[in-house]
C-alpha cells in the first residue's frame, strides 16, 4: 500500500538524512522533556500544508507531547520556544527505561551470555556492565553500565535500568527495541537490543577504556584486549552463578570469579559465626581430651 500523501502529493515517509538532521539538532530526544522514544512532528508548516520534508519545520516529540500537539493542547508557539533550547541539549542526554522483571535478567554480549552473574566485565576496577538485586521482593533487578566509543568517550549510560544516550553523540537512532549509536555515517559504535522483561542483547560494540579495547558482534563473538596484549575471547560462552565473568587487573586476566562467601546476593550461602566450644566438651581436633586440657589450654 502506498504511503499516505497530503494535498501537495508529499508522502509521509521522511528521508533518512532529514530525520538524522532533526535528531542531531534536538539531541536525540523530545525537545520538551528529553524522552528518547519519540515521533517526528511537522509543526511549521503542518504536514497537511507542507510541500517538502524540511528539517527546520520538524521536531522530536515524545508520545505524550505528540498526543497533546495532535489534540490541539500544545501550541506551535510553545514548540518553537522549546526548539530554540531543546531539553536534551540542556541536560546533555536523552533517556528511556528498560523493562526489567523480578527474575534475574540474561545479558548477551556478542558470544558471551551471562545469567545470575553480578558483573560482566571489570576493567582495572571499573565495572562496565553490572546487575544488582531488587531493592524489595517483586521489584525489578537493576542494570547499570557505562559504554564508550572507540575514542573512549561515554556514548551510553545505564543507571538502574534507565538508559541515557549522550547528546554529544554523532547519531542515536532508535528503531523499535533497538538502539544504534554511530560515530559517523555507516560507522557504528553500539547496537543494543532489549527483549523485555529479562534479556538485554549487545549485538555490536566497539569500545575503548583504560587502554583496553572491546570488540563485540553476534557473528564474531566478544574479544577484549588490554594494553599489554592480553586478550579474552568468547564465542558461545556462558557464565552462570559468578560474581564477575571477566576481569582485567594489574595482576592479569581473571575469568569466572565466584561470589564471596559473605555475599548478600540472592541464593548465596552466608556462613554462621562459629561457636566457641565449652571448656568441658571434647576438643574438635579429635584428641579425645576435653577442650580445657587440649586446644583450650593452648589458647589460654
Amino acid at each position: 500500500m502506498p504511503a499516505a500523501r497530503n494535498q501537495h502529493g508529499l508522502a509521509r515517509t521522511i528521508p533518512e538524512h532529514v530525520k538524522r538532521a532533526v535528531r542531531q539538532r534536538d539531541g536525540f530526544g523530545c525537545i520538551i522533556c528529553g524522552k528518547a522514544i519519540f515521533d517526528y512532528e511537522h509543526f511549521d508548516p503542518e504536514f497537511s500544508d507542507a510541500c517538502e520534508h524540511d528539517a527546520g519545520g520538524i521536531v522530536l516529540l515524545c508520545i505524550e507531547h505528540h498526543g497533546l500537539k495532535t489534540r490541539g493542547l500544545l501550541s506551535r508557539e510553545t514548540i518553537a520556544s522549546h526548539l530554540r533550547n531543546p531539553h536534551c541539549r540542556k541536560a546533555g542526554f536523552s533517556f528511556g527505561a528498560f523493562d526489567i522483571g523480578s527474575m534475574h535478567p540474561e545479558i548477551v554480549m556478542g558470544g558471551m551470555t551471562c545469567t545470575d552473574t553480578r558483573c560482566l566485565i571489570n576493567l582495572y576496577g571499573d565495572e562496565i556492565f553490572s546487575i544488582a538485586p531488587p531493592v524489595e521482593e517483586s521489584m525489578p533487578f537493576r542494570i547499570s553500565a557505562e559504554l564508550r566509543g572507540l575514542d573512549g568517550e561515554t556514548i551510553l549510560k545505564i543507571v538502574e535500568n534507565e538508559w541515557r544516550s549522550e547528546s554529544s553523540n554523532w547519531d542515536v537512532d532508535i528503531q523499535g527495541a533497538v538502539i544504534t549509536i554511530r560515530n559517523a555515517l555507516r560507522k557504528i559504535d553500539l547496537v543494543l537490543r532489549s527483549d523485555p522483561p529479562k534479556r538485554i542483547i549487545i549485538e555490536r560494540l566497539q569500545m575503548t577504556h583504560k587502554g583496553c579495547r572491546i570488540q563485540c558482534s553476534e557473528e564474531e563473538g566478544l574479544i577484549i584486549t588490554d594494553p599489554n596484549g592480553t586478550s579474552f575471547g568468547a564465542n558461545r560462552t556462558s557464565f552462570n552463578g559468578f560474581d564477575t565473568a571477566v576481569a582485567f587487573t594489574e595482576n592479569g586476566l581473571s575469568v569466572g570469579l565466584p561470589p564471596p562467601v559473605h555475599s548478600a546476593w540472592p541464593g548465596a550461602q552466608i556462613p554462621s559465626t562459629p561457636q566457641k566450644p565449652s571448656r568441658n566438651s571434647r576438643c574438635d581436633c579429635g584428641s579425645g581430651l576435653r577442650f580445657k586440657h587440649c586446644h583450650g589450654k593452648l589458647s589460654s
